[in-house]
């Protein structure tokens, strides 16, 4: 990992459920964990070879290791919001996580 190359501050989010007054779940969105990324768009060749995985995956998110990330998460990069599809934990070293997300429009 080139870590010159995490220059974007971004926040990795889950939802909370809470209930209101009238029993009702609420769901919330709050920080799991800051990191610095390095977001690359899915684009060329690249996006065809993950065409034949997964049509919606729109770009790659490269970040230190964090324990406990989950697709059910996602990306809070200045208000632009990403959905996580999958969590690679490059070589299983717990040194660099990759995440495939698609842009929540």
């Amino acid at each position: 990992m080139d870590i010159g190359k995490l220059k974007t501050k971004i926040l990795i989010e889950q939802v909370i459920e809470t209930a209101n007054d009238y029993g009702e779940l609420i769901k919330t969105w709050s920080t799991f964990a800051p990191a610095w990324a390095e977001i690359r768009p899915i684009t060329g060749r690249e996006y065809y070879a993950a065409n034949q995985i997964n049509a919606e995956i729109t770009a790659e998110i490269r970040i230190r290791y964090v324990a406990g990330i989950t697709p059910k998460m996602r990306v809070n990069n200045n208000s632009q919001l990403f959905d996580i599809k999958t969590v690679i934990n490059t070589q299983n070293a717990n040194k660099e996580i990759v995440l495939k997300v698609t842009e929540n429009v």
